[in-house]
């Protein structure tokens, strides 16, 4: 019967779902039997955070702003082009992560599909 659930599953809002839902893939996994999807989602995401965590540091070292510049006022141009430039960096960081998310798992999705289409023609 799981082997039939996964054949039918569409892919992207399964992909959704493990990405902004804290517990589909762990639902996914019981109600499918793998866990291949959450086992390719967690080692992603952790993946990602380590880069991601890099990469915001970076940015916060190479562009400085003096945070109590912020809350007094008083900032330099300087200080505004940095405090851009680290928001971008730390948006283009949450689509990355999101989309990091996504992928890695749409792929697992596909491959479970083909594994329960091959067992199920086997046993057939």
């Amino acid at each position: 019967m799981a082997l039939v659930r996964r054949l039918h599953d569409r892919v992207w809002p399964r992909s959704v779902a493990h990405a902004l839902l804290p517990f589909a893939g762990i639902y996914y996994a019981i109600t499918r039997r793998t866990f291949t999807p959450l086992l390719w989602d967690v080692v992603a995401r952790l993946v990602v955070l380590l880069i991601s965590t890099g990469l915001s540091f970076m940015a916060v070292e190479l562009f400085p702003c003096n945070p109590d510049s912020l809350v007094f006022g008083g900032l330099s141009d300087a200080e505004k082009l940095n405090i851009w430039i680290q928001s971008a960096v730390g948006l283009v960081l949450i689509l990355v992560n999101v989309l990091a998310c996504l992928l890695p798992v749409r792929a697992a999705l596909h491959r479970t599909q083909a594994d329960a289409r091959r067992r199920l023609d086997a046993h057939a």
